[in-house]
């Protein structure tokens, strides 16, 4: 059975759910951008491991310019909360703010996902 990656952002809502623990809101922005990086990789049948997380966003930029910056900016959150002890950005050290913001993003992109057809496979 193939696993759901929406999962991951259930999971994400349950960690951010009134929580104001760093830590369950750092790991809810990472299960948000993976949810719809793997959800956009699937769309967009990108094949691989290997430098995914850009030529997803390239991807999601070709069919809509919006979305793919959308997901550049979930994964510069995704990248602070996973390796910034300390974010260098003031405006990015508030950790609920920040959450507020990839669940816009996700939702956003999740959404443009939703209508845009897939394009055709490379022959």
């Amino acid at each position: 059975m193939t696993f759901d990656p929406s999962e991951f952002f259930r999971l994400a809502n349950e960690l951010a759910l009134n929580v104001d623990n760093e830590a369950s809101l750092r790991t809810a922005i990472g299960r948000a951008y993976y949810s719809v990086l793997l959800q956009a990789r699937e769309h967009l049948g990108i094949p691989g491991r290997r430098n995914i997380h850009g030529r997803v966003i390239g991807g999601l930029r070709a069919v809509d310019r919006t979305a793919g910056d959308q997901l550049e900016k979930l994964e510069m959150l995704r990248g602070e909360a996973d390796y910034e002890l300390l974010v260098q950005d003031p405006f990015h050290r508030n950790w609920r703010s920040n959450w507020t913001a990839a669940l816009s993003y996700a939702a956003y992109i999740s959404g443009k996902l939703q209508g845009l057809r897939r394009p055709p496979s490379p022959t």
